[in-house]
């Protein structure tokens, strides 16, 4: 190590690195890239200045999603993220637009389309996803789309329904009176 000085200022550098002394201090554009090492004024007013990205990752698509109130809109959201170079819907991205499409009835088709969609995807997909989609079709009384919640699973998940599949199946199913259902359900298994 070579100790090198420098007016006042005193360094301590390996002796492949050669010495550059601080220029004088300017203010630096956001935009511009600094000709020396950052001191803590140039580097405040960087962090005053982000640059934008332009690409939108999971947690903000997932946020954009949550956030919009008209299903259709957060559809589309859905659609243009995923039209990024490098971009693929998780677990968590299909679970928040299934979510905001069950919450309108009148959205059903494209509901199918998105779960449908999913049986190419390549990524982990957790059964939590049905669960959810049970229960809310339980509550608008469509029965018939519970038993479809609960027969996606195996494809889509790539493994067999849980127990607490099992149950919560069972559950919306007596909830509802549908005691027929529910036998015939039973005498499946």
């Amino acid at each position: 190590m070579k100790i090198i000085s420098s007016n006042s200022c005193r360094c301590l550098l390996p002796s492949s690195v050669e010495f550059i002394s601080h220029p004088q201090h300017r203010e630096v554009t956001p935009y511009e890239e600094p000709l020396h090492n950052p001191t803590s004024e140039t580097t405040a007013t960087l962090r005053e200045f982000p640059r934008k990205s332009k690409y939108i990752s999971h947690d903000y698509a997932i946020k954009l999603i949550r956030c919009e109130k008209n299903a259709e809109h957060a559809l589309q959201i859905f659609n243009k993220v995923s039209i990024q170079k490098g971009f693929h819907h998780n677990n968590s991205t299909y679970a928040i637009i299934l979510h905001k499409l069950a919450q309108c009835n009148k959205y059903q088709s494209p509901l199918y389309a998105v779960i449908h969609q999913m049986t190419y995807e390549t990524c982990k997909f957790h059964e939590g996803i049905f669960i959810n989609l049970m229960k809310h079709f339980s509550k608008s009384s469509m029965h018939e789309r519970v038993l479809d919640m609960f027969d996606s699973i195996l494809p889509i998940v790539r493994s067999k329904p849980s127990l607490r599949a099992i149950s919560t199946y069972l559950n919306t199913l007596v909830d509802a009176s549908q005691i027929d259902l529910a036998r015939a359900f039973l005498l499946t298994i």
